[in-house]
């Protein structure tokens, strides 16, 4: 049996499973996708997990103080 070949409806990239559990995905699944297409989550969940790990804690500058 030939496998369905599953498309993000906003970047268009085709996704597979959720980059935050590895869930596979089902058509019309409802899915988050960052803004590049380069990531795609199954839940709010997953998303916030994901950043919990990945984002990378900063501040903002003065330019005339760096």
């Amino acid at each position: 049996m030939k496998e369905k070949i599953l498309i993000c409806s906003y970047c268009k990239d085709e996704v597979d499973e959720c980059d935050g559990c590895g869930k596979k995905f089902r058509a019309s699944d409802k899915i988050i996708c960052l803004c590049d297409g380069s990531r795609h989550f199954c839940s709010k969940k997953c998303l916030n997990e994901y950043l919990k790990e990945e984002a990378l804690p900063s501040e903002v500058l003065s330019a005339d103080e760096y």
